[in-house]
């Protein structure tokens, strides 16, 4: 009887602890990971990197015109889209890839063994895939764009350093007008 209990007890303490990492790991809001379950995930895939020249890929990707989702139909409006958004982009990411909300309207995906080329392909994609969608946001459907930003692991000595390409691409994309993958293939 002790040992049944025993084992019940740690059966119990190991679904909690399940659920206590997805709580600290996914993004309340579009049920994909947050920065810290992304965090871990690429760190994860740096080491692994490191040990066997494994190339990876980061996209970073913002919604253009956010800001004017939230001005004009508040913020309901605005989570009603960025929950769309992770869901699409969700559909159309690849079993291993890790997609995560980076924060506010942005979102990053972590391609494990893709080079650069197949990378911006992918990002082209999510933005074909995204332009075509309607979003019904208060009983109005709106058109939706993406800009990102892609590096690759195998130009930088850090993860910081490849992010940080992606984010400046990203901005450069904005500068240009927006709905736009950078670099160009």
């Amino acid at each position: 009887m002790l040992y049944q209990n025993v084992q019940e007890k740690t059966l119990e303490l190991q679904l909690a602890n399940e659920q206590l990492r997805l709580l600290t790991t996914l993004d309340p809001l579009t049920q994909v990971y947050n920065r810290r379950g992304f965090t871990d995930a690429v760190g994860k895939e740096f080491s692994k990197y490191k040990r066997s020249d494994e190339l990876f890929s980061i996209i970073l990707i913002d919604i253009d015109f956010f800001k004017r989702i939230n001005d004009e139909h508040g913020h309901e409006g605005g989570d009603q889209v960025l929950i769309k958004f992770a869901n699409i982009l969700s559909q159309c990411t690849r079993d291993y890839d890790i997609l995560a909300r980076w924060g506010g309207e942005e979102f990053i995906v972590l391609l494990p063994n893709t080079k650069l080329k197949e990378a911006i392909n992918i990002a082209n994609k999510y933005g074909e895939i995204i332009r075509k969608e309607k979003f019904m946001v208060a009983n109005t459907s709106i058109r939706m764009s993406l800009t990102a930003g892609v590096a690759n692991i195998q130009d930088y000595a850090s993860i910081d350093e490849c992010i940080k390409r992606a984010d400046n691409l990203l901005y450069e994309g904005k500068n240009l007008g927006r709905d736009q993958v950078l670099p160009m293939p």
